[in-house]
């Protein structure tokens, strides 16, 4: 009996553990993406703004 508590319990903590890093790499991903929209709507001001400033010209 002791045997198969331990091998639950081991079996446990090991899914705890994988399923913790998937909630993590979720979080990488969004990040990810934040970064990723920041960066692109930057890019998209800056073509704007040398767009304006070129037809003024």
């Amino acid at each position: 009996m002791w045997a198969i508590g331990l091998a639950v319990l081991v079996t446990g903590i090991v899914y705890a553990l994988i399923l913790l890093a998937i909630a993590e790499l979720f979080k990488v991903f969004a990040d990810i993406s934040i970064s990723t929209r920041a960066t692109l709507n930057q890019v998209i001001d800056a073509n704007i703004r040398k767009v304006e400033t070129e037809n003024k010209q």
